[in-house]
């Protein structure tokens, strides 16, 4: 692998070189690097989102409990002999 930089290009193309363009293979990470690809400042209107209508309700279940703890209350609330 040889890794060039091209400086100026001359008359003609050279084959496989300067005829094409490669993408980026990856795009970039840092929300900077993401707003120069785009060129977009860092006070960009945001658009508003719909509201939903349709929302879940929300119902408090117990906690699963070890079964050693639920054994120790059954054993507990048995008569004794």
């Amino acid at each position: 692998n040889l890794a060039l930089n091209i400086l100026r290009e001359g008359e003609k193309n050279i084959p496989g070189l300067t005829d094409t363009t490669m993408p980026r293979r990856l795009g970039p990470k840092r929300a900077t690097n993401i707003r120069k690809l785009y060129n977009v400042t860092n006070f960009v209107e945001k658009c508003p989102l719909p509201e939903k209508d349709d929302k879940k309700t929300k119902s408090n279940t117990p906690k699963i409990q070890r079964r050693l703890a639920i054994k120790k209350c059954c054993v507990e609330s048995r008569p004794s002999t």
